[in-house]
């Protein structure tokens, strides 16, 4: 793992700090390789390499996090190999937290491809985890902290139940009946749906169609606990919810666990009794706690988890408000996300997402675009600019602005009541401009990643790393090269 270490060291032999020049001819510029002048004759070193394994993994690492936990002493480095997710404790070290033995996550055993890279973002006690590509969908990593499930990965979200209510009429086990009957005029009808729950009480949609019970006068119903084979792992519940006869609104009347799991439940309760239980939180959108489409790149922006959408690349998909594993296809109640239109264009998909104070820039292939807002409803998307990027990884916030290598070369982007964009690759454009000529090297640069360390932009290619220093008089760039 690269490191920028602050601590000075003594010039090579041959430079003196009263006399010598600072601009040094060819023949002597070699001593400076992988080195900066801090100030005449003092340079710093900038960049080491730190093997974090004990022994060589013996296979590829496609991707790299780190967990925060809410107790720092439970935070863990993880990486991602051969489609599983491994973790380790850490241990505050100098420069860099040392890990210690990693373990495989549990939930899902390769809950990614191998050979592709992952992208992490956090969203309250979940870490969101995208595949690059888009091929599988969101998964979340629960950490240490997790009761339940610790350091595990599961699906984003939780798929509705498959099947609604088996509901059984006959006289009740004791008493008489408070079910209204179906006799004309009346003509009642009850409705009956489950949703799943997380370890988080998080709910998925309802199934779907509903289960409509006509009770005949004198019975009441028994509800069939849900069959739990097959069932995602995360699941530790169901809800089961129903109407009263006339109404609309589906309310919460009992809760059957998967582990120990709950038997049958007599329903014999009275409409009264019911309408006063808690509702469904918007029984006119069923779809409202959907998991989310495939996505490749996201962000956390107003306690919303807002990611592209693989299945309509010029859109971006916003979660229910503070909850991130809920999706709606549609947009009804205040605390309910959906999705935006990016402009028009489906051929220009969006490429990456961040956060910019109270503003998310959004990065299409041709476009930037801020949005605007503080909730779905006044969500705004306005284009700024004409320079979007291919980039992905290379977009990342640097303090008051946002650097991203955008079509013709590295920009820095900022918004101080208007949009302003300063091209600052000047330095470096001849290294793109060889590397472009190369086979494969177009490719090479839309795989680059960046970073904000220590008032520096870090652009990794290959084994190369542009370093763009904020604290420079002026700001300029280091070329580094690691083998």
């Amino acid at each position: 793992m690269p490191l920028l270490p602050t601590q000075a060291v003594l010039a090579p032999t041959g430079m003196d700090a009263d006399s010598d020049p600072e601009s040094l001819e060819a023949t002597r510029a070699q001593y400076l390789q992988n080195v900066l002048a801090d100030r005449k004759g003092v340079l710093r070193t900038n960049i080491r390499v730190v093997n974090l394994l004990p022994t060589p993994k013996g296979a590829a690492i496609d991707a790299v996090g780190y967990y925060y936990a809410q107790d720092p002493k439970n935070d863990q480095m993880l990486y991602v190999s051969l489609g599983h997710l491994w973790y380790a404790p850490v241990t505050p070290g100098n420069p860099v937290p040392v890990p210690g033995t990693f373990v495989a996550s549990g939930g899902m055993t390769t809950p990614f491809d191998t050979g592709v890279g992952v992208r992490f973002i956090a969203f309250g006690p979940d870490l969101i985890c995208l595949q690059e590509d888009g091929a599988k969908p969101p998964r979340r990593y629960t950490g240490p902290e997790n009761a339940t499930f610790p350091s595990s990965v599961y699906p984003l979200g939780i798929a509705a139940p498959a099947a609604s209510p088996t509901v059984t009429q006959g006289p009740p086990s004791s008493g008489t009946s408070n079910k209204t009957p179906y006799a004309a005029p009346v003509n009642a009808e009850y409705h009956y749906r489950f949703t799943y729950f997380d370890e988080r009480f998080r709910e998925s949609s309802l199934s779907s169609p509903a289960t409509v019970v006509q009770y005949a006068s004198g019975n009441d119903g028994v509800v069939s606990a849900p069959v739990w084979t097959g069932v995602d792992s995360q699941v530790i519940g169901a809800y089961l919810y129903e109407t009263i006869p006339g109404g609309t609104t589906y309310f919460r009347v009992h809760q059957f666990d998967r582990t120990p799991p709950s038997g049958n439940w007599e329903d014999n309760l009275t409409d009264s009794a019911i309408a006063v239980m808690i509702p469904f939180a918007d029984s006119a959108n069923a779809l409202r706690n959907a998991p989310p489409n495939n996505a490749k790149v996201g962000a956390t922006f107003k306690n919303y988890l807002i990611l592209d959408d693989v299945s309509r690349p010029g859109y971006v998909q916003v979660s229910n408000q503070g909850v991130p594993t809920q999706f709606p296809p549609s947009h009804n109640t205040p605390d309910e996300g959906g999705s935006i239109a990016i402009d028009t264009d489906q051929g220009d998909p969006v490429m990456a997402l961040v956060v910019f104070g109270s503003l998310l820039m959004i990065f299409k292939r041709r476009g930037i675009y801020l949005l605007f807002g503080d909730t779905f409803a006044d969500f705004v998307v306005r284009p700024v600019h004409q320079h979007g990027t291919t980039v992905t990884d290379s977009a990342v916030r640097c303090d008051n602005v946002v650097m991203v290598h955008s079509l013709d070369g590295l920009y820095n982007y900022d918004y101080q009541g208007v949009f302003l964009s300063h091209r600052v690759s000047q330095e470096v454009q001849p290294f793109f401009d060889a590397l472009v000529k190369e086979s494969g090297g177009q490719l090479l640069i839309e795989g680059a990643r960046g970073a904000y360390v220590e008032n520096k932009y870090l652009l990794f290619i290959d084994n190369f790393v542009l370093l763009y220093d904020f604290r420079a008089e002026p700001p300029g760039w280091t070329t580094l090269c690691l083998s």
